[in-house]
């Protein structure tokens, strides 16, 4: 199930981050759960971004599995050097975003 929730901390340097949603919570409280930059379809998340995903358990417990979308760009800007850059984590081609987005 496809759930809502702001982007609430990211460390670059570690490559993960916490969401925080209400619908993770009992009875709409507010809980927090981990994400890895791998989880994004594209770029680095942005703390308070508002975001759509998926949940599930893996070796290490409960978690993201997959960040849909963001209502923030993607993108974070290296202020030393002026340059964008992009998860280096994600592939191009043939991966399961390909598949989400009815590509083959």
């Amino acid at each position: 199930m496809v759930k809502q929730g702001t982007v609430t901390c990211y460390k670059k340097d570690k490559k993960h981050g916490y969401i925080s949603s209400s619908e993770l919570g009992d009875d709409g409280e507010e809980a927090e759960i981990f994400f890895h930059i791998s989880d994004f379809h594209d770029g680095f998340p942005k703390e308070g971004a508002t975001v759509m995903f998926e949940t599930g358990e893996d070796e290490k417990g409960y978690r993201t599995i997959e960040v849909l979308s963001s209502s923030e760009p993607k993108t974070i800007n290296d202020n030393s050097s002026g340059e964008q850059e992009t998860n280096p984590l994600k592939s191009s081609s043939g991966g399961k975003n390909d598949l989400l987005k009815g590509e083959r």
